[in-house]
């Protein structure tokens, strides 16, 4: 993963990220159809700004979209994407 964070000396301080990767999943299609294992490549966005607090301390709220490519016929690709709330401290 890779993140950029331009202004990270100001006290709102917006970033962005990427990464990419190999995925694994595991799907029960029903009782007749069986199970179906894919592994692929992953890739994933990340969005986010820290609010500083103090020196060390800063609140960050963040947004990620994750997704593994399909190569399986009856397989979509494959996604998430949610959202945090965190305290980030700086050692």
């Amino acid at each position: 993963n890779a993140y950029y964070h331009p202004f990270s000396d100001w006290i709102v301080s917006p970033y962005l990220g990427a990464g990419a990767g190999w995925g694994w999943s595991k799907y029960k299609m029903g009782y007749l159809r069986g199970k179906i294992s894919q592994n692929n490549f992953a890739y994933a966005f990340y969005l986010g700004a820290d609010y500083k607090l103090t020196e060390r301390l800063a609140l960050d709220l963040s947004f990620t979209y994750n997704s593994i490519l399909s190569d399986h016929s009856r397989l979509k690709d494959i996604y998430s994407y949610g959202g945090a709330l965190a305290l980030r401290y700086k050692i």
